[in-house]
């Protein structure tokens, strides 16, 4: 009499562990170059996140914030005002691996190609329009609006040219 035996010896399994050990390195190797639009999404969406952070903590706290976006060192800041009435940094991002400013387009002041900007944010949620450019090694671009008379921020694939009134 023979038992039927189920499952997998130990042998088995392992094989299985290498073979798939090895394809998740390859895949993992590989990622970082077909990754580079998903990079410069990533760094648009930040963007975005912080910008709605900034116009809502300056609304309920009633207090205003400031935007800063260091063109030169690719990052961006949210500052918030403290108990002392002084401006200290609340949160502080870099663009993702690959993503650099193209510039920042301030309305009624003017494009920043380096160096950094800064846009207060009013009690009242209200701010400077600006338009932030992005873009990647691949030379993909994407535009973040901030429209200063709705708040309302849209991302626009490519580079586009500030298009609401304040900047008339």
């Amino acid at each position: 009499m023979r038992k039927n035996h189920r499952g997998f010896t130990l042998i088995e399994i392992m094989v299985v562990m290498v073979i798939m050990g090895s394809m998740l390195a390859l895949v993992s190797m590989n990622m970082d170059s077909l990754t580079p639009s998903s990079r410069l999404e990533a760094s648009t969406r930040s963007i975005y996140s912080i910008v709605n952070l900034g116009m809502s903590h300056a609304v309920m706290s009633g207090k205003p914030t400031k935007l800063r976006y260091s063109i030169s060192e690719g990052y961006y800041e949210l500052y918030i005002t403290n108990e002392k009435q002084k401006f200290e940094s609340l949160e502080k991002k870099f663009l993702t691996r690959g993503v650099s400013y193209k510039d920042v387009d301030v309305a009624g002041d003017r494009k920043y190609r380096d160096g950094w900007v800064e846009i207060e944010i009013s009690p009242l949620g209200v701010l400077a329009g600006h338009v932030i450019h992005l873009g990647n090694d691949q030379n993909e671009e994407t535009t973040i609006e901030v429209n200063p008379l709705s708040g309302v921020i849209t991302i626009k694939k490519g580079y586009h040219k500030m298009d609401f009134v304040e900047k008339l």
